[in-house]
């Protein structure tokens, strides 16, 4: 047989069906995300944008993630020294996965060194501890959703996308006594439309199915604290596993899967396509800890703490209510931020929230007091996003420079005053949001939003420190120096 014509004679095959790639060679430009230089045949470089990279918010480039892998190789070496049943865990993949999985608040999560080899192994594990298993999955679910069902060699079925109606109908045909699976994704990044996440979790509890929700074009875009579109809508408690990946919004390379512990247990204990392959650097695993960060795809810290006291008779509370809706319940002009009445915990241990009614406080964290005054008013507006907090007397003070009305240096109100309410303080900017610029710069580093994106998103509305210097420039360009950055929520301290 002549080998090297069959091998051309199925590549031609791909030419002539438009399906033969070419790979383009490019060399990224760090500082000045997302432009790169592109190698030519002919040996000659240009410089272009890329517009396609799933480094979508430029974390790649990000210092404090350069940094951080700078300090994992100076300390640790740059390979991982093995797989993770003999040498291959280290501290950073431990730490990593425990971060991971507080991210969507599951119990425990596992590392793999592509989101596809999570999927893969994972999908094609479950068959052999779940025997019997019937595994109902997405038209239009990812490549490597499709090879792990295939490579489980149970049942499946296939739903049409986003077909809700299809879907039960194919679990009630299916045996009730069988294990049952939900795979789908919570973005579809071909037809860039949402899984229906709530209605299909609604089915998988009818029909007691596991869920099983590919999150990675929403890890770190979506969610208070980047943990997706389940974080976003909160559904994670809904979702049995979850798969992510470190190589989009992340910046980095790897991937995982989060849910119980008897769960990711098993994974890892049965799965080939984890036991057998060297694990990822500490290089990777230490750029990727949230905690290394500062804040998820940001330059600098959010200053938010999270108060784990518990609040007592006698607490004064601020509240904001930010929605995400024209012609809203609390601010009819429109979508943003409404700061209602200071709230005073009675003696007998409530308060009275308006549109809300009374809630009882007293013995709550912050947390708790937060989530319940949010699903109370996810019954009246659309996706509300609310934020709670000590009032706290005046005495540090943060700058504020630039396009604003009254630049000057003003006390911070409370040790969690946030950006929109310091601009409030200063007058507002002067022109249009979605062209005025922010840099805040804390030390050293200096990290940018559109003013537009705090209106948008709250949990962009990061918390401010003493000594902070607040800059708003005018300013049309898409890009920056810094990549486009688009700030998150840091862990809760």
């Amino acid at each position: 047989m002549d080998y090297e014509a069959k091998f051309a004679e199925a590549l031609d095959g791909l030419r002539a069906e438009g399906r033969y790639r070419v790979f383009r060679d490019i060399l990224r430009l760090r500082g000045a995300f997302p432009h790169a230089l592109l190698r030519q045949a002919d040996g000659t470089e240009r410089r272009i944008t890329v517009w396609c990279s799933n480094d979508y918010l430029g974390m790649g480039q990000n210092p404090a993630v350069l940094d951080a892998m700078k300090r994992a190789i100076d300390s640790a070496g740059a390979g991982s020294g093995g797989t993770r049943n003999i040498s291959g865990t280290t501290h950073f993949h431990v730490a990593l996965e425990a971060e991971l999985a507080d991210l969507h608040a599951k119990p425990a999560a596992l590392l793999f060194t592509s989101a596809y080899n999570a999927n893969e192994a994972a999908l094609a594990t479950l068959p052999r501890v779940l025997p019997g298993l019937v595994i109902f999955s997405d038209a239009l679910n990812h490549a490597s959703m499709i090879e792990g069902v295939r490579h489980g060699g149970c049942e499946k079925h296939i739903w049409r996308h986003n077909d809700l109606a299809h879907l039960e109908q194919l679990l009630a045909a299916a045996p009730a006594e069988a294990p049952k699976l939900i795979a789908f994704e919570s973005i579809y990044s071909m037809d860039g439309d949402f899984g229906p996440l709530a209605e299909v979790c609604d089915l998988a509890r009818e029909y007691r199915a596991l869920t099983y929700l590919d999150e990675v074009h929403a890890v770190g875009m979506y969610g208070p604290r980047g943990g997706g579109l389940a974080e976003a809508q909160g559904l994670a408690h809904r979702i049995d596993i979850v798969n992510g990946t470190l190589a989009k919004a992340f910046g980095v390379q790897g991937g995982y899967i989060a849910g119980s512990e008897s769960l990711i247990d098993a994974i890892r204990s049965f799965a080939p396509g984890f036991i057998f392959t060297t694990s990822l650097t500490p290089a990777v695993t230490a750029a990727t800890r949230i905690d290394e960060r500062l804040g998820f795809a940001s330059v600098f810290v959010e200053a938010r703490v999270e108060n784990t006291a518990t609040v007592a008779p006698g607490d004064v509370m601020a509240i904001t209510v930010w929605e995400n809706i024209e012609q809203g319940l609390l601010n009819p002009q429109g979508i943003g931020a409404t700061p209602l009445p200071h709230v005073k915990v009675d003696e007998k241990g409530f308060i009275f929230v308006p549109y809300v009614g009374l809630i009882r406080a007293a013995g709550r964290t912050l947390s708790q007091l937060r989530e319940t005054i949010r699903a109370r008013l996810a019954e009246m507006t659309l996706n509300p996003q609310v934020d709670v907090f000590p009032v706290e007397g005046r005495g540090r003070v943060v700058s504020v420079q630039g396009r604003v009305r009254t630049p000057g240096l003003y006390p911070i109100e409370r040790p969690t005053e946030r950006l929109l309410a310091m601009l409030a303080r200063a007058g507002g900017v002067t022109d249009d949001p979605e062209v005025i610029r922010l840099k805040l710069r804390r030390g050293a580093v200096t990290g940018e939003i559109w003013v537009q994106d705090l209106y948008d998103d709250p949990a962009n509305n990061v918390a401010l420190r003493a000594g902070d210097a607040l800059i708003a420039e005018r300013d049309r360009r898409i890009f920056t120096a810094l990549g486009a950055v688009k700030i998150r929520r840091s862990r809760s301290a």
